[in-house]
């Protein structure tokens, strides 16, 4: 995490004093990230008191002012805990990246299913969109990064088949060469732009690019689907080998087990609300396949059945 002295933090403190009128944006530091070195950081729980001391001091200067919390990564994880507490009573909660899944793959919402308060978010695509952007619409920047990659950033276009798989998955390709770019000489000509201190922090974000790899991980198979069913002369067989596909490597995947049951259980939920067994009427359509052996195949009986209830479902 970023210390109050950093030119994120001091451009989210900027940003937030600007957009939001406040009478003040406080912000400080916890004891492992004061003075000069960064030691490992404590369990969050044993931050809780610090971060609750020095919302207090706030809360003193300024009493009968609204109080909204605004954290990065542990930062948000405190503050979350820190809103459970009674004499605190903030009207929401920002999370600028929240550390949902710990090292070892466990999840961390217990703390999130007992806030009573409104929580936002920053979304990674909400960055990923930004970072992009950053050097797509100055010239000179996009013509700097294309020293340090032979390969373009994907441009966000709503219209386009799956855009934000596509700019996810390109900007984990070229993260090394985004990296050399920001630290090098040549890129000091660009700190003085706007969102310029942003963008660096994205840049150097390994949680960022952390989540994109998750997510463009279990995507991918669920995006060759979708291409291969936007193009003509796609058949049935092919969508549902590789829909089964996709059942099979979301239990496959490096995700823990909670984000793999959700996952599976959306998936399945979507197939099955899609999936119709037409193979089990197309007998009765196409004389080539029509024989008696029909009536004795218990899949297509099955298929059959299940195909009519829906077109037709029964009364009541």
């Amino acid at each position: 995490m970023a210390p109050s002295s950093s030119d994120w933090m001091l451009r989210w403190k900027e940003l937030l004093a600007s957009a939001t009128n406040a009478v003040e944006v406080a912000t400080f530091d916890y004891p492992f990230l004061s003075g000069g070195k960064k030691k490992a950081p404590p369990k969050a729980e044993k931050l809780v008191d610090f971060h609750f001391q020095e919302i207090k001091k706030s809360v003193s200067r300024h009493s009968g002012h609204p109080l909204v919390f605004v954290g990065k990564s542990m930062g948000s994880r405190v503050g979350c805990m820190v809103a459970k507490i009674q004499e605190i009573k903030p009207v929401g909660i920002v999370c600028l990246g929240y550390p949902l899944k710990g090292a070892n793959g466990a999840l961390r919402d217990e703390t999130l299913l007992k806030l009573s308060v409104p929580v936002i978010f920053v979304q990674i695509t909400t960055m990923a969109m930004r970072l992009v952007t950053f050097v797509t619409r100055k010239r000179r920047v996009l013509a700097l990064f294309r020293t340090f990659s032979t390969l373009n950033l994907k441009k966000p276009a709503p219209t386009r088949f799956a855009f934000y798989f596509l700019v996810l998955e390109r900007l984990v390709v070229v993260k090394d060469a985004l990296r050399r770019m920001v630290s090098s000489v040549a890129f000091r000509d660009f700190t003085d732009l706007p969102h310029s201190a942003f963008f660096q922090s994205i840049v150097y974000d390994d949680e960022f690019y952390r989540a994109a790899e998750e997510i463009t991980g279990i995507l991918l198979s669920i995006f060759r689907v979708l291409r291969l069913v936007d193009r003509e002369g796609c058949t049935l067989g092919l969508i549902y080998e590789f829909m089964d596909r996709i059942g099979e490597g979301i239990l496959l995947s490096a995700l823990d087990e909670h984000k793999r049951r959700e996952i599976s259980r959306i998936w399945e939920a979507r197939w099955d609300y899609f999936h119709r067994p037409i193979h089990a009427v197309a007998h009765m359509l196409h004389p080539l396949w029509r024989s008696t052996r029909e009536r004795d195949d218990p899949e297509l009986h099955r298929g059959w059945v299940e195909y009519t209830e829906r077109v037709w479902p029964r009364p009541g």
